[in-house]
């Protein structure tokens, strides 16, 4: 099905997670086959005290609209993530107090309470540009702007996301140049166009 919208705070959405999670990075993610909290924008992490969680952010990557990533971008996400009405990520944090910068590429979460997966549970928090979300807030539910492998190119509602390759990106460069989401509920029209040609997976 196609994404409702994509607004960082709903950004749990299975169809947003299957298409613009590849517009957008997050502090950590799982390694598909051991299930194992990895780095991702976050280089490295440890508990400074039994509720504060300090993590280390990767040097030198760049959204897709070229502001640098830092700390503040983080902060901005996970507060926004916290307090907004609508929110379908702050159901992972239940003990957050606060997120905190100790320098721009040093971040503290908080917690109420000790909460030991903290690292795994920021997997759950794409990461936004906070000059993007704060100078053109209009466009936070039909254009994302993130870090990640692939960049947004166009929305047609009811018909097709595109995307494409991100050559600036920080790692490894993806499989394939462009992408393109479209959608058909009916299974046979999807499994027609697999045969024909016209789409590569269903």
């Amino acid at each position: 099905s196609e994404p409702p919208n994509f607004r960082p705070e709903q950004s749990n959405d299975q169809n947003v997670m299957n298409t613009i999670w590849n517009v957008w990075d997050r502090l950590t993610e799982r390694d598909p086959s051991t299930f194992e909290t990895k780095p991702m924008l976050a280089e490295k992490w440890e508990a400074i005290n039994p509720t504060t969680w300090r993590f280390t952010l990767r040097k030198g990557v760049k959204f897709h609209n070229g502001e640098t990533f830092k700390a503040q971008d983080v902060i901005f996400t996970v507060e926004r993530d916290m307090t907004h009405p609508e929110s379908q990520i702050n159901r992972f944090f239940p003990n957050f107090k606060e997120a905190k910068a100790v320098d721009d590429y040093t971040v503290d979460i908080i917690s109420t309470q000790p909460d030991p997966i903290v690292p795994t549970r920021v997997y759950y928090m794409p990461i936004v540009n906070v000059k993007h979300s704060k100078e053109s807030p209009e466009e936070l539910a039909i254009k994302a702007i993130g870090t990640g492998p692939y960049k947004f190119v166009e929305l047609v509602k009811g018909q097709f996301i595109r995307l494409t390759v991100n050559p600036d990106f920080w790692g490894p460069p993806p499989p394939f140049q462009d992408a393109t989401f479209v959608w058909r509920q009916e299974p046979a029209v999807r499994a027609a166009m697999v045969k024909t040609g016209e789409d590569q997976f269903a």
